[in-house]
C-alpha cells in the first residue's frame, strides 16, 4: 500500500512541475524581449534561444510524462518489461540531446557573441545535473536489462 501511496504522491508532484513548465513555457517570450532590451549585445540572439528555449521545455514535458508513464508501470509491477526499458531509453536520450545541445549552443554565444559570466555558471552546473541524472538512467537501465535477463534464465529453468 505505501509503494502506491509514494508513487501517486510522486505523480502529483510531477504534474505539478510539468504545469509549471507549460505556464514558464507560455511566459518566456515576454522574458526574452525584456533580456533583449536589457542587453543589446545579445539582442540578435533573442529569437534563436527563445526557439531553443522553448524546445528544450517541451523536451523536459516529454521527460515528465515518460516518468509518470514509468511510474504507472511500476505500479502495474511491471518494471521488468521491455516497455520499461524502452521508456528508460527514452529518458536517456532526452537527457543526452539536452545536456549536449546545451554545450554546444551555449559555448557558441560565450564564445562568439558574449562572455556569460555567472550565467554561464549556472548554465554549467545545470548541463552537470542534467548529464548526471542522464548517467543514473542509463545505470537504471542496465540493472533492469540484467534483472529481466535474470528473471528470463529463472523462468526458464523452472
Amino acid at each position: 500500500m505505501k509503494k502506491t501511496i509514494v508513487s501517486h504522491i510522486f505523480k502529483g508532484l510531477l504534474l505539478v512541475f510539468g504545469l509549471l513548465a507549460v505556464i514558464l513555457i507560455t511566459q518566456i517570450p515576454s522574458i526574452a524581449s525584456r533580456f533583449a532590451a536589457d542587453s543589446p549585445t545579445i539582442a540578435s540572439l533573442q529569437y534563436p534561444l527563445l526557439t531553443y528555449l522553448e524546445l528544450l521545455l517541451v523536451l523536459f514535458v516529454i521527460g515528465i510524462l515518460v516518468l509518470i508513464k514509468l511510474l504507472v508501470l511500476f505500479d502495474r509491477s511491471q518494471v521488468f518489461s521491455n516497455t520499461f526499458v524502452k521508456n528508460l531509453q527514452i529518458l536517456e536520450k532526452l537527457c543526452l540531446f539536452e545536456s549536449t545541445s546545451m554545450v554546444i549552443i551555449f559555448s557558441m554565444v560565450h564564445f562568439f557573441f558574449v562572455p556569460l559570466g555567472l550565467p554561464g555558471f549556472y548554465i554549467f552546473i545545470t548541463f552537470l545535473l542534467i548529464a548526471i541524472v542522464g548517467v543514473a538512467i542509463h545505470l537504471i537501465k542496465l540493472v533492469v536489462i540484467d534483472a529481466i535477463n535474470f528473471k528470463d534464465e529463472v523462468d526458464f529453468t523452472v
